[in-house]
């Protein structure tokens, strides 16, 4: 799901607990509060809502949410903090990682498919994501459920494997941080290779 950066802290949590186990592209970070930003770095990814008090005595219930959230945009989430003059900490760099897209030739593609340039071949992935939206997440986890209903174990070593494989192609050592990072892209990995 594609949304903005100029929201609340409480309405990333709503659209999180509402696309719980789903994708979040926040867009636009020029738009953003620099403190809604410095939120929601942690409370996308800490999965939980903040703790509110009910006047009449208790707790609200806490959402709770797994979502995978990317900032696009023209710069990065760290470098609009820091123009702000607030430090981005290693905790929401962890969370929230800026990954440079420039492979070369100013172009997000390493190749173009025997498009012209890199903006027919994102006109083209344009059209085609809006002509099926919707079709391919259903169809992958019906794969998926049926990969896990026929063989289990094999389906978690398929699995297990991939991820050895893109870990392969990464710097060794890294240090926790990056490694947290890694993680979550060799999952991405894996799911694409499905």
């Amino acid at each position: 799901l594609k949304i903005q950066w100029n929201g609340t802290s409480l309405s990333f949590e709503n659209e999180a607990a509402a696309n719980n186990d789903g994708c979040l592209f926040l867009d636009e970070i020029h738009q953003a509060d620099i403190k809604v930003v410095k939120d929601v770095a942690y409370s996308l990814f800490n999965g939980v809502s903040k703790g509110q008090g009910k006047k009449d005595g208790g707790n609200r219930v806490r959402e709770r949410w797994l979502v995978t959230a990317i900032s696009t945009g023209e710069f990065d989430v760290a470098r609009y903090m820091e123009a702000a003059g607030i430090d981005w900490t290693g905790g929401q760099a962890v969370r929230l990682p800026a990954i440079p897209a420039d492979v070369g030739n100013n172009s997000v593609f390493e190749t173009l498919h025997d498009f012209d340039s890199s903006k027919a071949l994102a006109e083209h992935f344009s059209h085609y994501a809006n002509e099926h939206c919707g079709v391919a997440f259903p169809l992958f986890v019906k794969h998926i459920a049926a990969c896990m209903a026929e063989n289990p174990a094999a389906f978690k070593e398929r699995i297990n494997s991939l991820k050895q494989e893109f870990m392969t192609q990464t710097p060794p050592n890294l240090a926790i941080q990056p490694a947290r990072v890694l993680e979550r892209f060799a999952l991405a990995a894996v799911a694409l290779e499905l």
